[in-house]
């Protein structure tokens, strides 16, 4: 009964999604808010939904404690729904994160930071339990019930967090200040706010076992351990990023122009600057590559050209390969680009000179 119950609901589900996103045609839906509620539902969700699912079987398969056994009834009881979570959540999130190609770069980068942002409160999420097991495991056994349970869960997220987290943020790629300044200052102040409250919670902490006369040290570390692991995860995102916008904000004035002096009486007057040149990005690409063009001048501000590369006309799904990758390379390189695509979906990139 459990099972027909389920397979009732995904048929149920699959045929209203076939007939709103394919035949009401929703899918070819191109309007700013459309393309929105895609990227917010079809792939933020679902990738917050993967990363939690992907935390949750890795909690299952970590022997903590070392008892192999304790580990297959952990994996007997929640492993199958955390694996299906997981891979159900996967298709979804990769499904649409092919179908934000063509929506415009804007989407396709708030779409980065939003899963870079989950990502990084995963990860922050755990190092505080981390934190929070590491100071119990000094007040009280290791091997007791709660700190080999909340120590296994902090790795789990911390891990997920931090590979999901350097693949959407690329901390190590230099990238285009403006297009994550508002990011920067969100989890800037976000993070501090959290610190703050964890930091009066320690403070409150401490003074209500002072005034209760307890002087055991033991006590008060089991006490303040949560809190103080929030405290010190929040602060250390919060350092980081504004570190990130203050060298951002540096860049962003050294690029700025300088107001040019007022000129003398009887000097000639200066002519006015031409306007700064569009970013151009020149695509090698074969003959039939008319989608890929006409979806990537969708982009604003960017001019595209096209040469005529030899070869056989791509396949359709080859073709929307490139625009994915062409789309994504944009969103994290600001200068123009030289795109030379191949017959397998791979594409080469040349930064070019302004």
């Amino acid at each position: 009964p459990r099972l027909l119950g389920s397979v009732i609901w995904v048929l149920g589900a699959a045929l209203l999604w076939f007939w709103h996103w394919k035949l009401q045609r929703v899918q070819a839906l191109r309007d700013i808010f459309s393309s929105f509620v895609v990227m917010l539902v079809g792939v933020c969700l679902a990738a917050l939904a993967t990363l939690l699912a992907a935390a949750a079987t890795l909690n299952i398969v970590i022997p903590l404690p070392w008892d192999f056994t304790e580990m297959g009834r952990r994996f007997a009881d929640s492993g199958p729904l955390a694996i299906s979570a997981l891979l159900s959540g996967a298709i979804f999130w990769t499904y649409h994160h092919w179908q934000l190609a063509g929506r415009g770069l804007l989407v396709v980068t708030v779409s980065r930071q939003i899963i870079s942002g989950i990502s990084l409160a995963l990860l922050a999420s755990g190092l505080g339990m981390v934190v929070n097991a590491l100071l119990a495991s000094v007040s009280s056994p290791l091997n007791s019930d709660t700190a080999p349970s909340v120590l296994r869960t902090g790795i789990a997220l911390a891990v997920v967090g931090v590979v999901f987290w350097a693949l959407y943020f690329r901390p190590g790629v230099p990238a285009d200040p403006e297009s994550r300044r508002v990011y920067l200052v969100l989890f800037f102040g976000v993070s501090a706010v959290v610190a703050l409250v964890a930091l009066l919670i320690v403070g409150y902490r401490v003074f209500e076992i002072l005034v209760a006369g307890t002087s055991a040290a033991l006590n008060l570390l089991d006490y303040i351990r949560a809190p103080l692991g929030w405290l010190l995860a929040t602060a250390g995102v919060s350092a980081y990023h504004f570190a990130l916008w203050k060298s951002d904000r540096e860049r962003l004035a050294s690029q700025r122009p300088q107001a040019p002096a007022a000129p003398s009486a009887g000097s000639p007057v200066p002519a006015e600057p031409a306007p700064a040149a569009a970013r151009t990005v020149i695509v090698v690409a074969p003959h039939g590559s008319d989608h890929l063009l006409a979806t990537l001048q969708l982009t604003e501000g960017l001019v595209v050209r096209w040469i005529a590369s030899s070869g056989p006309r791509l396949p359709e799904e080859i073709t929307q390969q490139l625009v994915n990758r062409i789309t994504e390379t944009l969103a994290t390189r600001p200068g123009s680009l030289l795109a030379v695509a191949g017959a397998d979906g791979q594409v080469s990139f040349t930064e070019l000179a302004d």
